[in-house]
C-alpha cells in the first residue's frame, strides 16, 4: 500500500511540475508578445503586475513539484525567496537540489525561457509588420 501511495504522488507531482513548466513557458510567451505589440512605456493596467507575479507563481511551483518528486521539498521560505528573486531563485533551486549539474539546469531553463521570449516577440514583430526597436 505504502509503495502504491509514493508512486501516485509520484506521477501527481511529475504531472503538476510538467503543468507548471507549460504555463511558465506560456507566460513567457505572453511576456514576449506584450513587449513585440505595446511600446516599453505604455502603461497597460494590470497586465502590466499580473504576467511578472505568474511568471514567478510558476516557476515556484515547478520548484516545488520538482521537490517533492526528489523526496527534497524546498521549505516555505526558500519558495517565497524563488519566488520573490525568480530568475535568481530558479537556478538556485537547481543548484541546491542537484549539486553542481543543477547549475546547467537552471541556466538551460533560463536560456529556454530567453529564447522563448525573443521568438514570440520575433514572430509578432514580423507576422504584424511591425517596426523593429531602434
Amino acid at each position: 500500500m505504502d509503495r502504491d501511495t509514493s508512486e501516485v504522488e509520484f506521477a501527481r507531482n511529475l504531472k503538476l511540475r510538467r503543468l507548471n513548466f507549460v504555463a511558465l513557458l506560456i507566460t513567457t510567451a505572453l511576456l514576449g508578445a506584450r513587449a513585440a505589440v505595446l511600446p516599453e512605456n505604455a502603461a497597460t493596467g494590470p497586465a502590466e503586475l499580473l504576467l511578472p507575479i505568474l511568471w514567478s507563481l510558476f516557476a515556484t511551483g515547478w520548484c516545488l513539484f520538482d521537490g517533492r518528486m526528489r523526496n527534497k521539498p524546498p521549505i516555505s521560505g526558500a519558495l517565497l525567496v524563488i519566488f520573490i528573486f525568480f530568475p535568481v531563485g530558479l537556478p538556485a533551486y537547481c543548484i541546491w537540489s542537484r549539486g553542481l549539474r543543477g547549475l546547467f539546469l537552471g541556466l538551460g531553463i533560463l536560456a529556454l525561457l530567453a529564447v522563448t521570449w525573443m521568438a514570440t516577440a520575433l514572430a509578432l514583430t514580423l507576422a504584424l509588420g511591425l517596426p523593429f526597436p531602434d
